[in-house]
């Protein structure tokens, strides 16, 4: 991973071999170059030649920027907002990836085979090659892409529309976010809310979800099932609820952290806390070195985590005895401390903003998050059995999410970020 770092770095240099070798050889020295660590100096190098070579095959034609073009494309993601519908969408040739904003209706969904009128403009993002704003679209074929994905978002969507049914809409979004990592809907008053108030995070599936959930999942198949098949199960329909929640770096590297936790418990090895980060960045930085330094959520992700594992115990040393018996909240508090005292710098670095108000409002909601997501997921999963069986559960959720939205409501007019 220092070798992709390293390759990053010389992206924009001419000649980048003979500056990723002359940086190496700068390390070699500085490490005295001595029998063990020979290795490190290696891998380095090969993670920046890695880094390279994976650029090189993942490079696209750049397309026509501002011009008045047509092309074909396949739909790859659909994100319904309140005013249209973002589409995210791979086009035939060249095949590059494109962002199109477009109205609300007609409704397109994934594998959605396409013809596109509209000019192209340039994207800020390393993984988009542009963006394409309500171009003309005609639907030419149904049916494209991954069987399984495209079952897997629909049964998403009717989970998402079954929460609206019984739900106010503001409680409805937010739930979908804690629950599925949906939040395209957000009214843009509700998510500057979040923003302020430090609690964004809440709506991108992570960790903390991801362990409700396989703790969910694992006491319901144990009402059925071995305990061996009741893992083999969870684990299953983790990777299942990957794909349908679209794979973003956050809740990639949670379910690989789930999924080490569960081979240690299997195995009876320790779990070890810095492998198991160090392990789950590794692989998604295989699959995609990019990651590693343009993906902000894939930083967030680690770093709040690494702040937790590392900052925490530090903070916790400095507390009294007595505040360690009597503190209210006082793990919940020192979480948020240690998580947004290393994201926080990153955040408004990467964004220019950043808001300290999630110390308080985020020890005041966790402690209801597992029992909101798990209301959640009853209320959503009853309304494909019945909408009357779904309005009571909704009912009880609808208690708790009120109460969380009031927090975040208070707590964003404290002021706001900086």
């Amino acid at each position: 991973m220092l070798g992709v770092l390293l390759g990053s770095a010389t992206q924009l240099f001419s000649y980048k071999i003979i500056w990723i070798f002359v940086a190496t050889l700068i390390l070699g020295i500085l490490l005295r170059l001595r029998a063990g660590r020979i290795f490190l100096v290696l891998f380095i190098l090969l993670g920046a030649i890695y880094f390279h070579v994976f650029d090189y095959f993942q490079k696209h034609p750049t397309p026509v920027f501002d011009q008045k073009i047509k092309f074909h494309a396949t739909v790859e993601k659909v994100d319904p907002k309140i005013n249209g519908q973002e589409l995210t969408v791979k086009t035939d040739s060249p095949e590059i990836k494109l962002k199109i904003e477009t109205f609300r209706y007609p409704a397109f969904n994934y594998g959605d085979y396409i013809k596109v009128e509209g000019k192209i403009s340039k994207s800020k993002s390393e993984f988009i090659n542009g963006v394409v704003y309500k171009p003309s679209i005609k639907l030419i074929e149904s049916g494209r892409g991954w069987l399984i994905k495209k079952y897997l978002l629909k049964i998403r969507n009717d989970f998402e529309n079954n929460l609206k049914k019984v739900l106010p809409y503001n409680q409805a979004v937010f739930l979908s976010g804690l629950t599925v990592g949906g939040r395209s809907e957000f009214s843009k008053e509700l998510e500057e809310q979040f923003r302020q108030s430090g609690t964004l995070h809440l709506v991108a599936l992570s960790g903390f979800n991801i362990l409700i959930i396989v703790n969910y999942l694992g006491a319901f198949f144990l009402l059925f099932v071995s305990r061996r098949r009741a893992i083999f199960l969870t684990c299953f329909s983790i990777i299942l609820f990957v794909l349908m929640t679209g794979a973003e770096a956050s809740i990639i590297r949670a379910a690989i952290m789930g999924f080490i936790v569960i081979l240690a418990e299997q195995s009876g090895r320790l779990f070890n806390i810095r492998n198991a980060i160090t392990t789950a960045a590794l692989i998604m930085v295989l699959f995609n070195p990019k990651v590693l330094v343009f993906d902000l959520g894939f930083q967030l992700s680690f770093l709040a985590l690494m702040g937790i594992v590392y900052l925490k115990p530090i903070l916790e040393g400095y507390l009294p005895k007595l505040l360690k018996k009597k503190l209210w909240l006082k793990d919940e508090i020192l979480t948020t401390v240690s998580a947004e005292a290393v994201v926080l710098p990153v955040l408004f670095l990467k964004l220019g903003y950043a808001s300290p108000w999630g110390i308080i409002s985020n020890p005041l909601i966790a402690l209801f998050i597992p029992l909101t997501m798990g209301l959640g997921f009853l209320t959503g999963a009853a309304g494909f059995i019945s909408y009357y069986l779904s309005l009571p559960l909704g009912w009880l959720v609808n208690i708790l999410l009120t109460y969380e939205l009031a927090v975040i409501k208070v707590t964003s007019m404290l002021g706001g970020y900086f």
